[in-house]
């Protein structure tokens, strides 16, 4: 068997035969011998014969040199001995693209040829050592045809003009080839086809070699159609030969053209009065440009336009139009135009673009119009209408949508008066979205509000949705005090001294105290001194720095004091009269209807003799657990800002460092100490941030040495930490100095809610 049996090839080409020895059992028979023959009356001559094992030194078996057979070689130009392939094999052309390798089959061998002049030649194969005699010869054909062509070039062509190819086939030394036939194939019909109307055509080339056929558009198809080319040579009658395909190749014809291309959407629903967005993208999506382009919007009965993001070049309440003047290829405009609907009816909003050469899109939005409505209740759980103060109270909402089509993004707010907060963050407005309200749903919540002032308290809920609906209503209670009492107050007034004091020393009273009553709220600390007494400082939970510089009167103020929380309320006194006992009395007042008084006392001598030390027992003994440091140390206070926290949410401290003395003390170290589950935010002035030193693995924290701190000067830190889960949260803080090596701490307790 041999392939191909004929062929048609150009004068000069090289044409690769394959051949193979078939067995009894139907396979193809290996490392056979086969002999290529060519007939005297042939052109051309063979080039190369297949070898099994090309491009090796040794290019036979060493069994058949063995046993005395011939090898793979050609002996002649019209005679070569070969071998069927042991394996399977590729040849290679030499180039690049793999579309031209050939491959040789396990069984398989093959021979090249080529002819400098046209002609017929004839090559036998023949398996020498075959048995069967009549079929072990085989003979094929290639006709040599002396044939050039140029296929034609792509081309680009405007907006219903057709596109002529032209292919040139000639022989040899440029001579035309007249009557040769060229097959043109749209491999795109439904871009183009050929003038007669096919997507196949058939021309043969005239005298000067050249055969044309005319491609044009499909009903104006705009694109690029691929054309196939086939040239195939004449019959010859004297050689015996049909037509046949000699070569093969492509071109490509593209219309280019403008093209509009638009692009519309908006609302599908919407509620009478809502503000509808409407947005339009308008592109030259062809290869050239398009004048005098031009947009339109038509609003139906029933809506009127309100404005756009370009600005339009004539505009009336029931639409308007735009002037862009010539739209490049590529570019794009795009409009968002706002309208609005007066009536509940089912509208469809037109926008249309036309530019030249006769350009026209036109597209259309729908968008169902309704009247939305909502409603909205709210009340106390229980209808209850009194509640203790510092106890909770649920309001429960229903937000009702009493129209028959969804609402979306619904937004609830509810706002309560300054005596009731919301319980986790402590703020009188709660805003909630409910994503989705299908018509006649009923959507619950519950809010948890905090009571912390006595009388009416009103709470007041509204909700509105992007459709136009608006609902609200409001509700109250009333806060009642709980009877309040001194005795809830566990503590008392302490100083920093003995018992007397010199004149012209300072002395500080400070009332400690601990709630072992129920939560109190709006508390008030007023803190009197006689005449014989000069305010110098305060400190302590809640001090009114602004109150207290304007009188005489020192003031603290707290919103809500939590059940076993102690308060310290600290003032600094100069004894600016001799020979007297002095008085300060602190008055507590809050809104469950407290009022105590608390005493502090001390001697002042006229003369350093009369002093008497050590100025650390407290002037009241039931007071306990707290003692300030003596006079020419440093103090320390740790103050929160709000009790309690919520996980993740930052939470910020005041920390006071003050020199108590009239001397400058040096090398100043502070240390904290954070519980697990706590992390270290910042610590800091307006005026800088102190960096950290050392840190442990227990939660220590040092921060960088403060060099000086003058005489009476007072250093304010602002500590931030963030709490990562519940717990009873006790930040402490230590420091000492070159004047107080032996340190001062403090500390401070904050609950740490989910």
């Amino acid at each position: 068997m041999m392939t191909p049996l004929r062929v048609v090839a150009p004068v000069g080409g090289e044409v690769v035969l394959l051949a193979g020895i078939c067995g009894e059992d139907g396979y193809l028979v290996t490392r056979e011998p086969l002999e290529w023959m060519l007939s005297p009356d042939s052109v051309g001559q063979f080039v190369e014969v297949g070898d099994d094992a090309k491009g090796k030194l040794i290019s036979h078996d060493l069994s058949d040199s063995f046993h005395g057979r011939n090898s793979t070689e050609k002996l002649g130009i019209d005679f070569a001995r070969g071998k069927t392939s042991s394996r399977e094999t590729m040849i290679t052309r030499g180039s690049p693209s793999k579309n031209d390798d050939l491959i040789v089959r396990r069984g398989q061998t093959w021979i090249s040829l080529t002819s400098p002049t046209p002609g017929t030649s004839y090559i036998t194969a023949l398996a020498p050592d075959s048995k069967v005699w009549d079929r072990r010869r085989v003979t094929a054909k290639v006709h040599w045809v002396q044939g050039q062509w140029q296929f034609p070039s792509p081309q680009n062509r405007a907006d219903r003009e057709s596109a002529l190819l032209t292919t040139l086939v000639t022989i040899s030394e440029g001579v035309p080839a007249p009557n040769w036939k060229v097959v043109y194939r749209s491999l795109q019909p439904q871009v183009a086809l050929f003038s007669n109307g096919s997507d196949t055509v058939e021309v043969r080339t005239n005298a000067d070699g050249n055969a044309t056929a005319e491609l044009v558009q499909n009903n104006g198809a705009i694109g690029t159609a691929i054309v196939g080319v086939e040239v195939l040579t004449p019959a010859d009658s004297q050689m015996n030969t049909p037509e046949m395909i000699l070569g093969r190749g492509q071109t490509s014809v593209s219309w280019v053209a403008p093209r509009l291309s638009l692009f519309a959407d908006g609302p599908p629903e919407a509620g009478i009065g809502q503000t509808l967005l409407y947005n339009f993208r308008i592109l030259n999506s062809g290869q050239l440009p398009a004048t005098a382009a031009q947009a339109r919007l038509t609003l139906p009965s029933g809506m009127k336009f309100l404005d756009a993001s370009l600005q339009p070049a004539n505009f009336t309440p029931s639409g308007a139009s735009w002037d862009f003047g010539t739209l490049q290829p590529g570019q794009e405009i795009i409009i968002s135009a706002r309208c609005q609907a007066e009536s509940e009816s089912a509208y469809r909003v037109q926008f249309e673009t036309r530019a030249e050469p006769n350009l026209y899109q036109v597209q259309s939005v729908s968008t169902n119009v309704f009247r939305p409505a909502l409603d909205v209740t709210i009340r106390p759980t229980e209808n209850r209408r009194e509640t203790q103060v510092g106890e909770t109270i649920l309001m429960e909402i229903d937000v009702r949508n009493i129209s028959n089509r969804p609402l979306t993004d619904v937004r609830v707010l509810v706002e309560a008066d300054a005596g009731m907060v919301e319980v986790n963050r402590r703020e009188n407005s709660v805003l909630q979205t409910i994503p989705i309200l299908a018509g006649g749903e009923v959507k619950p919540i519950g809010i948890n509000f905090l009571v912390q002032q006595p009388g009416t308290l009103r709470a007041k809920v509204s909700v509105s949705a992007p459709q136009n609906a608006f609902a609200s209503a409001e509700t109250s209670i009333i806060g009642v005090a709980q009877p309040a009492t001194g005795e809830q107050l566990q503590g008392g007034v302490y100083r920093n001294v003995a018992s007397s004091v010199v004149q012209g020393e300072d002395i500080v009273f400070s009332l400690q105290l601990t709630n072992t009553g129920p939560p109190l709220t709006g508390v008030r600390v007023f803190c009197d001194p006689d005449m014989s007494l000069q305010p110098k400082s305060i400190g302590g939970d809640g001090y009114d720095q602004q109150a207290t510089t304007s009188t005489q009167r020192m003031t603290w103020i707290l919103d809500r004091w939590e059940s076993g929380q102690q308060r310290v309320f600290a003032g600094r006194f100069v004894a600016a009269q001799g020979g007297r006992t002095s008085r300060v009395r602190f008055m507590l007042t809050s809104l469950e209807g407290l009022n105590a008084n608390y005493d502090g006392v001390v001697d002042v001598t006229q003369s350093l003799g009369d002093t008497t030390s050590p100025r650390t027992t407290p002037s009241d003994p039931a007071g306990g657990g707290m003692t300030t440091p003596a006079e020419g140390s440093l103090s320390l206070q740790l103050i929160e800002s709000g009790d309690p926290v919520k996980v993740n949410a930052e939470s910020s401290y005041r920390l006071i460092l003050k020199n108590n003395t009239n001397q400058e003390d040096n090398a100043i170290d502070i240390q904290l100490s954070l519980p697990a589950g706590v992390d270290f935010v910042s610590i800091g002035s307006n005026l800088q941030q102190l960096r950290i030193t050392n840190r442990t693995a227990d939660g220590i924290i040092r921060l960088e040495t403060i060099n000086s701190l003058r005489g009476a000067e007072t250093l304010t830190l602002s500590l931030r930490v963030l709490p990562r889960q519940p717990m009873t949260m006790q930040i402490k803080a230590f420091s000492r100095s070159l004047r107080q090596p032996n340190g001062v701490e403090t500390s401070v307790e904050t609950t740490v809610i989910p």
